[in-house]
């Protein structure tokens, strides 16, 4: 053998050797994750939702969610929230936040193509939403479509991140990964295509899984709605049901025939209101109280007619104050249980309260619901 020969097959041995170490040391510096918490090692079963942040140098850290199937990097001052493991994991700090789902189309209607294009359909509203432009990459291989947004800041929302990069990045015919990037200042390039072109996709093992469960908080209800609560809520309550009745509870005609029928009396009514001048209906909930029911009081942040297309951004800017405002006094002034139902059925393209017609941002939903609940509790409202 040549000394040229031996000398480069000392210097593969000598940077196998490197490389080695640096993995074995790598490897030992790692934060393994099962099901939700810090495990001592890698060790995990078939049906274990297991995740790995390995870091890579003083600024990067590598995130492996095996459970979901890919591999990405990102800066190691932000932190990862992974307890909606099976619905997103979400990359944070003060200013920017990253949020990663995965969706699988296989065996319904539905394909990565048709998502790519209708879950950005919000975009044609250009009254509320400033469209940048879009591209198309290859990530590893894999067709990537990016589209680039913002929006107005809103008055109400702290630290509001208004600047959006959505890249949908198609996998195969069935599955498409989304990462959704959101900023309190414009992006650049430079802020999200390395994080993209970062991206992998790895052998998956194990299974996605929801870590974290509800727990109530304790309210001081005033003696009748805490009565109400333990008769009806408690472990030991017994099932009761309710009912929509178009024509209830402002008659209750045709509800006494149908009860009748049923040989059954409904307790708990559901009362559908929205944005409106007619504000609280006093009438028709004290007509079911006095006939010894209770109202399920459904608020839809929305009205009957005109665009509602920007509605969950009008009431963030405290357009909608003033109708909250009373709502809520006429509700303490009712002072008997309510159960309060505010925009249901959010995750349905069909309420205009849904984050497809918010940017696709979750958390504006959940800020609007938020605001609510703070004007009643500014309003001590302690009966619903």
């Amino acid at each position: 053998m040549s000394k040229i020969k031996i000398i480069l097959l000392f210097g593969l041995i000598f940077c196998c050797i490197i490389i080695t170490n640096y993995h074995m040391k790598n490897e030992k510096l790692s934060t393994h994750i099962i099901n939700g918490e810090v495990a001592l090692s890698a060790s995990s079963h078939e049906k274990d939702d297991y995740k790995k942040i390995t870091p890579l140098n003083s600024r990067y850290n590598k995130y492996f969610d095996y459970a979901q199937g890919y591999k990405i990097n990102y800066p190691n001052s932000m932190e990862i929230d992974f307890t909606l493991s099976a619905v997103k994991t979400v990359i944070a700090d003060e200013e920017l936040q990253i949020e990663i789902y995965v969706d699988d189309f296989e065996n319904t209607v539905h394909s990565p193509l048709t998502y790519t294009v209708y879950s950005n359909k919000f975009l044609e509203n250009n009254k509320t939403h400033i469209y940048e432009g879009e591209k198309r990459l290859s990530i590893h291989g894999m067709e990537t479509h990016l589209r680039k947004w913002h929006r107005s800041k809103l008055s109400k929302v702290d630290n509001d991140k208004n600047y959006y990069v959505s890249a949908e990045i198609t996998k195969n015919k069935h599955e498409v990964f989304t990462i959704f990037i959101k900023s309190v200042k414009p992006l650049k390039e430079e802020d999200y295509l390395p994080l993209l072109n970062s991206f992998q996709c790895i052998r998956k093992k194990g299974l996605p899984q929801i870590h974290t469960v509800f727990n109530p908080v304790h309210k001081e209800f005033n003696a009748e709605t805490a009565a109400f609560l333990d008769e009806y809520f408690s472990d030991n309550a017994s099932l009761k049901w309710g009912i929509f009745e178009y024509s209830a509870p402002k008659s209750f005609d045709f509800l006494h025939s149908l009860e009748e029928k049923l040989d059954y009396t409904f307790e708990f009514l559901v009362k559908y209101v929205c944005f409106s001048s007619d504000g609280f209906p006093m009438d028709e909930i004290e007509n079911a109280y006095e006939n010894k029911r209770y109202v399920e009081l459904t608020l839809q942040t929305m009205f009957e007619e005109g665009d509602n297309s920007d509605v969950l951004y009008a009431i963030l800017n405290g357009q909608h104050d003033d109708f909250l405002q009373l709502y809520a006094e006429k509700i303490k002034e009712f002072n008997h249980p309510i159960l309060f139902r505010l925009n249901n059925e959010m995750n349905g393209d069909w309420c205009v309260y849904s984050s497809y017609y918010a940017s696709k941002d979750t958390e504006i939903f959940k800020e609007v619901w938020k605001y609510v609940y703070q004007i009643f509790e500014k309003n001590e409202v302690d009966n619903v």
